[in-house]
């Protein structure tokens, strides 16, 4: 019986292991290899959530460097710094210790809520991560505007130099205009850094290109809004032009007229713009003709009639009047006291330059080179008498521009360079004949002067149709008396 009982025990238990689940082989394979390390395994709850790693914060850190110096905030000086990405922004203040510093996770954009006084950055350009968290941004000075009103053209703010300016926009519709002459050739960049972050201001640029005395009377390129930095689908979208100048070029000048619309309506804001020169550009362009003054030449002056005579005209006695005592000289030598120097209408117009009673026409027919003194006179066609000598004004500014004509390549532009660029001259105006001005910066005026002034106001547009920069004085010109802009001559008082 007892032997039967154990029998059935020994049956139970075997059925037993057998309904627990399946025998396998032992998975240690001797060879320090593992095989079906798993046995049966559970699959995963679809359902279940992986929890997600910890946050591994590291410090973001922003400096702010001028001139190669980082710029250490002035004890009352708040300077704030944003860390700022599709959701969310992060301000903190730079400290004594030059840095703004906070504890963050992920890829941030970075600018200032505003530079320091007197100075701009691009607030577009910057951007941190945990891989980089640190972050320098470079300050740029202000450029001063030493003179111009900056409300129209002829009027704009004179820019002697490349550089960050601000413009200041107080209302809807105001334009703000800034005069470029470039110094040299080579590639120039115009770009406004509105912060697209904020995304509150549009900028709007304006192109005129011209000389110094002409600008068209609608803009080379309008409403330009591209180029630079923008959003997609953002209101702010900066503004990027460039343009390339050979040699022959230079001369040109740009009117940049600055505006901005507002998405709120709120004023004023500011429009912050780099123009910079970017490099040298070059092309096989003209090669210009230095101008080699021929006519200069030693005459005589009649102190007792004011009669101007070549010296080999002359060698005893006026050819006028017969007085003896001749002066030799190589400028006019008109004293104050006993002269005056008019204009060439006999005094009565408001202009310097060859009106005619008043009513702002240049007539050339007034005027003949006289061969027997080299120069060009008022003359009389009724009488066929030569008046006084015409002159010139060179060394002192005319009334239509404010600098003179032998100083007026001093910014380092090609105003001199005449005839689409083929005829150069500087040695001509800047030596030559600036050495014969008197004291009034005048000189006589010679066949070769004359047809300098006549292809410099072509070159330079004085004259164009009615819109010239001297045409906007109210005087006028046909083509071929254009040279009469800078001239006058000397009368008794």
């Amino acid at each position: 019986m007892k032997k039967i009982i154990s029998y059935l025990v020994l049956v139970i238990f075997i059925f037993t292991l057998c309904s627990c689940g399946e025998i396998v082989d032992n998975p240690n394979k001797g060879d320090g290899t593992i095989d079906n390390p798993i046995v049966n395994p559970v699959e995963p709850d679809p359902n279940e959530q992986t929890p997600p790693p910890s946050e591994q914060k590291v410090e973001f850190k922003v400096s702010l460097i001028y001139n190669k110096k980082t710029y250490i905030p002035s004890k009352n000086e708040v300077i704030k710094v944003v860390w700022s990405d599709d959701y969310t922004q992060y301000t903190e203040t730079i400290g004594s210790d030059g840095y703004a510093k906070t504890m963050l996770d992920g890829d941030f954009n970075v600018y200032l809520v505003s530079a320091p006084e007197g100075y701009s950055y691009n607030p577009n350009i910057y951007t941190s991560d945990n891989d980089n968290p640190e972050v320098v941004i470079e300050l740029y000075k202000l450029s001063r505007i030493s003179k111009g009103q900056g409300t129209a053209l002829y009027k704009e703010y004179q820019m002697s130099q490349t550089g960050v300016y601000r413009a200041e926009i107080t209302k809807p519709l105001q334009k703000v205009y800034y005069e470029f002459n470039p110094s040299k050739a080579g590639y120039y960049v115009l770009e406004t850094m509105v912060n697209v972050f904020e995304d509150s201001v549009n900028p709007k640029v304006d192109i005129y290109q011209g000389t110094f005395a002409y600008k068209p009377n609608t803009p080379t390129q309008s409403g330009l809004d591209t180029g630079g930095e923008s959003l997609k689908n953002g209101f702010t979208k900066n503004v990027k032009w460039v343009v390339k100048l050979t040699e022959e070029m230079l001369g040109n000048v740009y009117t940049f007229v600055i505006y901005a619309d507002s998405k709120n309506g709120v004023y004023p804001i500011n429009v912050d713009f780099n123009v910079s020169y970017e490099g040298e550009y070059y092309v096989d362009g003209i090669v210009s003709k230095l101008m080699v003054a021929e006519e200069i030449r030693s005459y005589k002056y009649c102190s007792e009639c004011g009669n101007v005579m070549l010296e080999k005209n002359a060698p005893n006695a006026c050819t006028v009047c017969g007085h003896t005592r001749l002066s030799e000289a190589l400028k006019p030598i008109y004293t104050t006291a006993n002269y005056k120097f008019i204009n060439t209408d006999g005094g009565t117009g408001n202009y310097f330059g060859g009106t005619t009673n008043g009513s702002g026409l240049l007539i050339g027919s007034g005027y003949k080179y006289n061969e027997a003194t080299g120069f060009w006179h008022v003359y009389n066609n009724n009488t066929g008498e030569f008046g006084p000598v015409l002159c010139a004004k060179i060394t002192a500014p005319c009334a239509y521009y404010e600098e003179s004509l032998n100083l007026i390549e001093s910014h380092g532009n090609k105003n001199l360079t005449v005839s689409k660029g083929t005829e150069n001259y500087k040695v001509f105006v800047e030596q030559s004949y600036a050495a014969v001005c008197n004291s009034d910066g005048v000189c006589f005026v010679t066949n070769e002067m004359k047809e300098f002034l006549q292809k410099f106001s072509i070159a330079q547009r004085l004259f164009f149709d009615g819109n010239g920069f001297v045409e906007s004085t109210g005087v006028y010109a046909a083509e071929e008396d254009q040279w009469l802009f800078a001239c006058g001559y000397y009368v008794e008082k």
